[in-house]
Protein backbone atom coordinates (compact mmCIF):
# COMPACT_ATOMS: atom_id res chain seq x y z
CA UNK A 1 0.00 0.00 0.00
CA UNK A 2 1.64 3.05 -1.19
CA UNK A 3 1.82 6.40 1.19
CA UNK A 4 -0.62 8.21 -1.18
CA UNK A 5 -3.10 5.94 -0.06
CA UNK A 6 -2.78 5.03 3.43
CA UNK A 7 -5.89 6.04 5.35
CA UNK A 8 -4.73 9.18 7.69
CA UNK A 9 -3.31 8.12 11.20
CA UNK A 10 -4.50 10.43 13.65
CA UNK A 11 -3.48 10.76 17.47
CA UNK A 12 -5.14 12.77 19.49
CA UNK A 13 -3.83 14.24 23.18
CA UNK A 14 -0.18 15.13 24.28
CA UNK A 15 1.90 15.00 26.91
CA UNK A 16 5.93 14.89 27.45
CA UNK A 17 6.69 13.03 23.81
CA UNK A 18 4.92 15.28 22.10
CA UNK A 19 7.42 18.11 20.76
CA UNK A 20 9.32 15.03 19.99
CA UNK A 21 6.49 12.82 17.86
CA UNK A 22 5.92 16.45 16.21
CA UNK A 23 9.51 17.20 15.06
CA UNK A 24 9.56 13.58 14.18
CA UNK A 25 6.24 13.47 11.63
CA UNK A 26 7.93 16.40 10.05
CA UNK A 27 10.99 15.25 9.37
CA UNK A 28 9.35 12.23 8.19
CA UNK A 29 7.39 13.49 5.96
CA UNK A 30 5.06 12.06 7.15
CA UNK A 31 2.70 14.90 7.67
CA UNK A 32 0.19 13.83 4.49
CA UNK A 33 -0.67 10.13 6.37
CA UNK A 34 -0.38 11.52 10.13
CA UNK A 35 -1.84 14.59 12.17
CA UNK A 36 -1.20 15.31 15.53
CA UNK A 37 -4.58 16.71 16.99
CA UNK A 38 -2.70 17.59 19.85
CA UNK A 39 -5.38 17.44 23.59
CA UNK A 40 -9.02 18.11 22.47
CA UNK A 41 -12.40 17.69 24.36
CA UNK A 42 -13.84 15.20 24.79
CA UNK A 43 -16.93 15.99 22.66
CA UNK A 44 -14.84 16.04 20.12
CA UNK A 45 -12.56 13.06 20.90
CA UNK A 46 -15.60 10.87 20.80
CA UNK A 47 -16.72 12.80 16.75
CA UNK A 48 -13.45 11.45 15.69
CA UNK A 49 -13.48 8.13 17.51
CA UNK A 50 -17.08 7.88 16.03
CA UNK A 51 -15.75 8.49 12.18
CA UNK A 52 -12.80 6.20 12.35
CA UNK A 53 -12.09 2.95 10.91
CA UNK A 54 -10.55 1.73 14.10
CA UNK A 55 -9.08 3.04 17.26
CA UNK A 56 -5.83 1.92 18.40
CA UNK A 57 -4.76 1.33 21.96
CA UNK A 58 -1.19 0.55 22.26
CA UNK A 59 0.42 0.17 25.65
CA UNK A 60 3.58 -1.00 27.23
CA UNK A 61 1.93 -1.65 31.18
CA UNK A 62 -0.56 -2.86 32.55
CA UNK A 63 -4.28 -0.80 31.90
CA UNK A 64 -7.09 -2.76 34.24
CA UNK A 65 -10.33 -1.44 32.03
CA UNK A 66 -9.59 0.49 28.89
CA UNK A 67 -12.25 3.36 28.96
CA UNK A 68 -11.39 4.46 25.66
CA UNK A 69 -11.98 0.76 24.25
CA UNK A 70 -15.40 1.21 25.86
CA UNK A 71 -15.77 4.50 24.05
CA UNK A 72 -14.67 3.08 20.92
CA UNK A 73 -17.45 0.10 21.25
CA UNK A 74 -20.50 2.86 21.98
CA UNK A 75 -19.57 4.48 18.90
CA UNK A 76 -19.17 1.58 17.05
CA UNK A 77 -15.60 1.25 16.29
CA UNK A 78 -13.55 -1.28 16.64
CA UNK A 79 -9.88 -2.01 18.75
CA UNK A 80 -6.87 -3.32 17.91
CA UNK A 81 -5.36 -2.96 21.43
CA UNK A 82 -2.23 -4.31 22.54
CA UNK A 83 -2.50 -7.64 24.89
CA UNK A 84 -1.82 -6.15 28.02
CA UNK A 85 -3.82 -5.32 31.13
CA UNK A 86 -7.37 -5.69 30.67
CA UNK A 87 -7.63 -5.26 27.02
CA UNK A 88 -8.05 -9.12 25.95
CA UNK A 89 -11.48 -9.02 28.30
CA UNK A 90 -12.74 -6.64 26.79
CA UNK A 91 -11.57 -7.02 23.18
CA UNK A 92 -12.84 -10.18 21.37
CA UNK A 93 -10.25 -10.76 18.64
CA UNK A 94 -11.06 -10.95 15.34
CA UNK A 95 -14.52 -9.81 16.05
CA UNK A 96 -14.75 -6.47 17.62
CA UNK A 97 -11.10 -5.86 17.13
CA UNK A 98 -7.64 -7.35 17.23
CA UNK A 99 -5.42 -7.94 20.00
CA UNK A 100 -1.58 -7.70 19.49
CA UNK A 101 1.72 -8.04 20.98
CA UNK A 102 3.57 -5.02 22.67
CA UNK A 103 6.29 -4.27 20.92
CA UNK A 104 5.36 -5.84 17.59
CA UNK A 105 4.99 -2.98 14.55
CA UNK A 106 4.58 -5.86 12.06
CA UNK A 107 1.64 -7.21 14.35
CA UNK A 108 0.11 -3.94 14.34
CA UNK A 109 0.30 -3.76 10.81
CA UNK A 110 -1.21 -6.67 9.89
CA UNK A 111 -3.73 -5.87 12.15
CA UNK A 112 -4.38 -3.00 10.37
CA UNK A 113 -4.86 -4.76 6.94
CA UNK A 114 -6.96 -6.90 8.56
CA UNK A 115 -9.54 -4.48 9.71
CA UNK A 116 -9.13 -2.39 6.63
CA UNK A 117 -10.47 -5.75 5.02
CA UNK A 118 -13.25 -6.55 7.89
CA UNK A 119 -15.11 -2.95 6.90
CA UNK A 120 -18.56 -2.44 8.29
CA UNK A 121 -18.59 -6.62 9.91
CA UNK A 122 -16.70 -5.62 12.80
CA UNK A 123 -18.25 -1.94 13.39
CA UNK A 124 -21.46 -4.12 13.91
CA UNK A 125 -19.66 -6.23 16.14
CA UNK A 126 -17.93 -3.36 18.14
CA UNK A 127 -21.53 -1.72 18.96
CA UNK A 128 -22.94 -4.78 19.64
CA UNK A 129 -20.74 -5.80 22.41
CA UNK A 130 -21.15 -2.10 23.72
CA UNK A 131 -24.94 -3.18 24.00
CA UNK A 132 -24.24 -6.56 25.55
CA UNK A 133 -21.61 -6.06 28.21
CA UNK A 134 -21.77 -1.86 28.51
CA UNK A 135 -24.85 -0.24 28.16
CA UNK A 136 -26.76 0.99 31.07
CA UNK A 137 -29.57 -1.78 31.34
CA UNK A 138 -27.20 -4.79 30.35
CA UNK A 139 -24.69 -3.70 32.61
CA UNK A 140 -27.06 -3.94 35.72
CA UNK A 141 -28.77 -7.15 34.65
CA UNK A 142 -25.01 -8.24 35.16
CA UNK A 143 -24.08 -7.20 38.17
CA UNK A 144 -27.92 -7.87 39.65
CA UNK A 145 -26.57 -11.40 38.67
CA UNK A 146 -23.51 -11.33 39.96
CA UNK A 147 -25.09 -9.99 43.40
CA UNK A 148 -27.72 -13.28 42.84
CA UNK A 149 -25.04 -15.47 42.78
CA UNK A 150 -22.77 -14.15 45.51
CA UNK A 151 -25.94 -14.57 47.78
CA UNK A 152 -26.55 -18.07 47.14
CA UNK A 153 -23.14 -18.92 47.83
CA UNK A 154 -23.52 -17.12 50.98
Amino acid sequence: MGIETLPRLKIIGDGPLFPELKESVAQSDLSCAVKLTGRLSHEETLEIVGGAIATIQPAIWYEPCGRTIIESYAKGTPVIATATGGSPELINDGESGYLVAPDDPDALADAVEQMLAAGAMMRQAARRTFDQSFEAVGNARQLEQIYRQVICEK
